[in-house]
Formats: C-alpha cells, structure tokens, sequence
C-alpha cells in the first residue's frame, strides 16, 4: 500500500514536522509550507527521498516529499494561471502516476474563477492526464453545500468531470456518503469546533483503490493547535505500470486533439495542423507556452460551438 497524506498545515512547517511524520506518510503533501531550506530534517526526523515546493510569492505555497522511493517531476505543461494547482508525475523504476496537488484560492480581481472555479478550469486544462492513473488531492476549499454560488463550474461538476475519468473521491467511495454529507470534518473556521466544513479531499483513479484502501480524517483535539485544519490520510493500492506520456507540449496538445469530434478535426484539418506545429515549436522554446495555451483554450471553444450549430 502507498500512505499519502495531505495537510494544509496554516504556515511555520517548520515547528509541525514531528507532528505530520508520526503518521508515517510515504507522499506528504502540505498545504501553506514555507520554503524547504527553513525546514531541518534529520537527527530524529527522516529526510525525503526526494521534495519539491512551489510558491509564487517565494513565502507560502505547496510542499510534497517523499519518505519512499518515488520521485517527483513538475510537469512542463504546468499552467501558472491557475496558481497553486500543480501537476507532477509520480515515478520510480517500476510505475509512475500523475498528481495534482491542490490549493484552490481566491482571486479577487475574478471572483467567477475563485476556489472552485480554479479548480473546474484547472480539470478542464489538464484533462489529458486523466486518461492516465491520477490523484488529484489537496484543499479544494470547497463542498456541495456551496454549489448555489455563483463561480465557473461548482463543486458537484467538478466531482461528475472526474468520475468521467472514473476519479472518485476515496472519502466518500470509503465511508459510503453522498458529496455534501459528511460526517468527518476537515476544516474549521477561525480553529472554532462549532464552525466545521469538509473541504480537503483525495481523488484517485480506481485502479488505486482496492479492498485495502482507506481513508482517515484527523481528528479535532489532535491538530487544531497546530492548524485549522486537520490531514487526509489516504492508503491506495501502488500502480503497476508508468503512465504514457512524455510531458512534450506537442503530446499535451494532441491528446486534446483527439477528443475532437471527427466532424470538427476534417472542417479544421489545415488550422490543427497549425497548433500542433506551434506545440512543437514550444517544445524547443520556439513560441511561448502562454500563447499556445490560449490558443488550445479558443480551439475547445470553438469545437463546442460548432457541435451545437451542427
């Protein structure tokens, strides 16, 4: 089994460590984590395999080390536009899967694309992973409970995208509970036990849960000292294969272009071609990855026009 555990442990890691590594995490993903040089590992505490953080600010951002023998690669498809949802793929000698660590935030100057709406245009961006073994996990700031607000996507389309992908979410598959209903809370606001919300979550492929898969929930009186929230603690059964996929911004691009329809890809044959020409360009830093993005962002767009005037 492979024990990933993820925590939004509300800054100063740094003094949390002992803490979070008791539970002996193979995957540890951290939520609000300063930067890895600040951290002291060793002596009495294990030092990771291998670690990675992104920040865009250089002071907060996502943390995720490995306490087994699998490493990490940030994608080269990684977007900035949707901050801190990040993707790397997993990987030792024998497998390897995708992973989206998740920090869904808000974005004042758009409120449409805050929490939640980050999110459902971050599952739209990178889809293509999604046909591969993928775990998507961290604190989504979110729940059913607040689908009635107005933002780009909810929660519960969020949940139905993955579950296309047959991506569920192991808290709800383990305890058998309807999204929006949960008993275990993850969250609680101002660190107050009457304010208590369910928003962190682990969403993994089926091929990753078995029989001995679980999920546990940290429990109040344990960690509201240290945070107002408490860890996810999933075990999931290991992959038994690696991912097909080369992280080429020309394979990111064409395996979008085979979603569509065959109908749209004979009337814009000229026009794909185009985009998957500029994908390998950016592939040799020949064109800027921004660009190229909008551009595949304006091609979804169009298809789904042209589907519904047909």
């Amino acid at each position: 089994m492979l024990r990933i555990i993820s925590w939004n442990c509300q800054g100063a890691f740094r003094n949390k460590l002992d803490n979070i590594l008791e539970l002996k995490p193979d995957i540890l993903i951290v939520i609000e984590c300063e930067p890895i040089e600040k951290l002291k590992f060793g002596k009495l505490l294990p030092v990771p395999n291998d670690c990675a953080w992104y920040s865009d600010n250089g002071k907060k951002g996502i943390g995720i080390f490995s306490f087994c023998d699998y490493k990490f690669e940030l994608l080269s498809v990684h977007n900035a536009e949707f901050r801190y949802i990040i993707p790397f793929r997993v990987f030792n000698e024998i497998s390897s899967f995708y992973l989206l660590a998740v920090w869904a935030m808000d974005n004042k100057a758009n409120p449409l694309v805050s929490y939640i709406g980050q999110i459902w245009n971050a599952v739209n961006f990178y889809s293509s992973l999604f046909k591969e073994n993928c775990i998507v996990i961290g604190d989504f700031n979110s729940n059913k409970i607040w689908d009635v607000m107005e933002r780009l996507g909810n929660h519960s389309s969020v949940v139905e995208f993955l579950q296309a992908f047959n991506i569920v979410s192991l808290y709800h598959h383990y305890f058998a509970e309807c999204q929006g209903e949960e008993s275990f809370k993850t969250f609680y606001l101002h660190r107050n036990q009457t304010k208590p919300y369910h928003i962190d979550y682990v969403f993994a492929s089926e091929s990753f849960i078995s029989d001995m898969s679980a999920l546990q929930v940290g429990r109040y009186e344990h960690w509201i000292h240290l945070s107002d929230h408490v860890p996810i603690i999933a075990d999931l059964s290991v992959p038994s294969r690696h991912v097909n996929y080369n992280c080429s911004y020309l394979d990111f691009v064409s395996q979008d272009i085979d979603s569509f329809s065959v109908v749209f890809k004979e009337k814009f044959h000229d026009e794909i071609e185009e985009l998957k020409a500029k994908a390998i360009k950016t592939d040799s830093l020949e064109y800027d990855k921004s660009d190229l993005y909008q551009l595949l962002a304006n091609f979804k767009k169009l298809e789904s026009i042209y589907l519904e005037i047909l």
